[in-house]
């Protein structure tokens, strides 16, 4: 909450030359937008009604976006906008008047601030149930340096192998590992957890991901 009213404040306060910095309000609303994925996708157990009002907010942020940097995140915010419409059979008087602002073909941030000034903040206590999403990763090999290099085939896939363990990880989550050797050679391998033992819990495995240099 206390990002949300920083973010609320530098942006809806613009007379105000203390708060008036263009870059200090991308860095909160970037900072509340990786909060908010968090919450949303790194843990579960949320109720229907929590992920609603977790979409809300992410909308909420996205108006802030657009009332300060328009063209960038219109597309954006209209695609969000309506993944929650078809979620959510309640609109809101916010939501309802961003719709409209949205669809309007004027590029003026200001006509942001209008839904903005509608939003009313939910008091809204997250489920008991809610468990963390987490995984523990363990390359298996030993002595790996240049003297003694993995020994490969150029042009085809080293195998990579990986002893994993994971940790309220429902089967039906879609896993990828990120390999990279440098910043200009990134793989992601997906990894089906319907091929491995185990419970949504606790589930242990090895793995040889293939990378190719």
């Amino acid at each position: 909450m206390k990002l949300l009213s920083k973010a609320w404040w530098h942006t809806m306060c613009p007379l105000d030359p203390i708060y008036n910095r263009i870059g200090d309000v991308g860095y909160i609303l970037q900072k509340l937008e990786t909060k908010l994925r968090e919450l949303r996708y790194r843990f579960i157990g949320l109720s229907k009604e929590e992920e609603l009002h977790l979409e809300e907010l992410t909308l909420v942020v996205c108006t802030l976006r657009l009332s300060v940097f328009y063209p960038p995140y219109h597309a954006s915010a209209l695609k969000k906008l309506f993944m929650y419409k078809e979620k959510s059979t309640k609109h809101s008087r916010f939501l309802t008047e961003l719709m409209k602002t949205l669809q309007k073909e004027e590029s003026n941030p200001y006509n942001f601030r209008e839904p903005l000034e509608l939003f009313s903040l939910k008091q809204i206590e997250l489920s008991r149930n809610l468990r963390w999403m987490r995984a523990e990763l363990d390359i298996q090999i030993q002595d790996n340096d240049w003297v003694n290099p993995i020994p490969f085939v150029a042009g085809l896939p080293v195998g990579i192998p990986l002893k994993m363990k994971l940790h309220n990880t429902p089967v039906g989550t879609k896993l990828w590992v990120k390999m990279s050797r440098s910043t200009d050679v990134v793989h992601y391998v997906f990894i089906d957890l319907k091929e491995f033992e185990g419970c949504d819990e606790m589930r242990e495995f090895k793995y040889m991901a293939p990378f190719k240099y």
